[in-house]
Formats: structure tokens, sequence, C-alpha cells
């Protein structure tokens, strides 16, 4: 897995297991800083992988949790609202959100039957 962005026109590679910094990138000041720190908002720290988190921009991030009680939950941060946190009963096995606007697309299973369906609501409407 190798993503590549470009931060002040200078390629910048991650790769899975390190950052890969070209030698350019050592010249621009970079400086790292804590946003949201997930686990103070409740969230359960097993939700912190891949099939479980996404960040499709840097506006929102969704997590697919499950609440204290044991249900299931999905969680969207905005990023662009201080970090604003909802909470929602769901139940799916993916989350996504439009990146940007407030809509989320879930996944989730037919119970009983096989297969998959989709649906996608627009949270600030509730359609």
């Amino acid at each position: 897995l190798k993503v590549c962005v470009e931060i002040a026109g200078c390629p910048l590679q991650l790769a899975q297991e390190a950052f890969c910094l070209p030698s350019i990138m050592a010249e621009l000041p970079l400086t790292l800083n804590t946003t949201i720190d997930l686990a103070s908002q409740g969230i359960n720290a097993q939700a912190f992988k891949f099939n479980s988190l996404t960040m499709e921009s840097d506006k929102y991030i969704s997590i697919k949790d499950t609440a204290p009680d044991g249900t299931a939950q999905v969680v969207v941060v905005d990023m662009h609202n201080n970090n604003a946190v909802n909470k929602r009963p769901m139940k799916a096995e993916a989350t996504l959100m439009n990146p940007q606007d407030n809509i989320i697309a879930l996944k989730a299973a037919t119970e009983g039957q096989p297969g998959h369906f989709v649906q996608i609501f627009n949270l600030d409407t509730k359609e």
C-alpha cells in the first residue's frame, strides 16, 4: 500500500510501514498537531482500524463503534465544526461520509437473507 500526497509542491510518500520522506522535505517546516483524541470522546479503541473508521476528507471522520451498553452505533466527527461528535444508534458493517455534505452511506447485511444493502441519509434533513 502506497499513498502519495503533495505538500507545498513536494511529494510525500506514505508507505504502510514507514514514512518515506524525500530529502527536500527536510528543508520544509512540518508540524504535527493532535486535532482530536477520539478515545477521550468515548469512542472504543477497538474501532481504530481500517474496517471501522473512515476519513474521506479533512471534514468528516466516521466510525462504526459499539456503545457502552453493547448496541451498535455510528459516530460522525465534523472536523469543520469544532470537532462536533454525533453518535447515532445504527447497525452498519461500513460507513462512509460525503466529503462535502452531511450525507452518510451505510452498508449492512440483510438479517436472515443473503446479501447486503446500502442506505444513504442526509443527516441535516433526516431524509
